[in-house]
Formats: C-alpha cells, sequence, structure tokens
C-alpha cells in the first residue's frame, strides 16, 4: 500500500512539474485581462479536474478496496484456522492472538465499507462536479464577451 501511495505522489509532482513547465513557456501577454486569465482557469481546472483528478482518485480508491478485500480474506483464513485452538475445554492458548484477528477482521471490514462508500459518492457526484466547472467555464466566457 506504501508502493502505491509512493506511486501516486510521485505521478501528482510530474504532473505538476510538466503544468508549470507549460506555463512558465507561455510568454505572458501584457494585455491580459482578467475576464481572460478566470476563462484560462477555469479551463484549466476542467481539465486537471477531468484528465488527472478524477481518474487518479477513482484509481486510487479502487487499488485500496482491492488490498482491503485481500487482507480480508486473509484475516477470515487465519480466523478459520485458528479456529480450531478455541475447543479446550477451560482456556484457549491462542485467546489474545485470536481476538486481535477478530478485530482486525472487525476494522478491514469497516474500513472496505468506507472505501466502497467514498468511490460510491466519488463516481455519483462526477458529472454534478464536472457541470459546475463547465458553468464556471461559460460564466467567464461570457463575462470575456460582454467585456
Amino acid at each position: 500500500m506504501n508502493y502505491s501511495k509512493t506511486c501516486m505522489v510521485l505521478l501528482l509532482f510530474a504532473s505538476l512539474a510538466a503544468c508549470l513547465t507549460v506555463a512558465t513557456a507561455e510568454p505572458r501577454q501584457a494585455n491580459r485581462t482578467p475576464a481572460s486569465r478566470q476563462l484560462e482557469m477555469a479551463r484549466l481546472r476542467l481539465r486537471i479536474y477531468e484528465r488527472q483528478e478524477y481518474p487518479l482518485k477513482r484509481r486510487k480508491l479502487s487499488s485500496e478496496i482491492e488490498m482491503t478485500k485481500a487482507e480480508l480474506k486473509s484475516l477470515e483464513r487465519r480466523q478459520k484456522e485458528y479456529s480450531q485452538f478455541t475447543r479446550f475445554k477451560y482456556s484457549a492458548p491462542l485467546f489474545d492472538e485470536i481476538e486481535r484477528v477478530h478485530l482486525a477482521e472487525l476494522g478491514t471490514k469497516l474500513r472496505l465499507n468506507d472505501l466502497i462508500a467514498e468511490k460510491s459518492l466519488l463516481e455519483r457526484y462526477h458529472a454534478d462536479r464536472l457541470k459546475l466547472m463547465r458553468l464556471e467555464l461559460e460564466a467567464a466566457e461570457e463575462i470575456l464577451l460582454v467585456r
């Protein structure tokens, strides 16, 4: 999981560096109005969200969900293996370990449910967020045309 976080951070910095390179490559226009800057900012926000933020977030959540499912299966197998030691009459020799596995399994199930809900919300409101950004872009275009 740490490997995927490291990759995500490196991708983010690489894309940021690319954006900065492109931004500094453009000569600054002296006649650029605040309205044209607003328009350009709205276009960039929309492009970055569509091409970078949303796909990265969705991919990250999918990876975390798959990793959590695998972790849950492992804990369930471990729980099943330990269950044979709970049949002693007076005490279970691995009681502490069995309880740790049980709590870890519960925590993993809760984390999995949270990740699935977060991904669902991301996908459910993706269209609304795109619409909002497109409306901001249209508003910036209208301001530029009015002036």
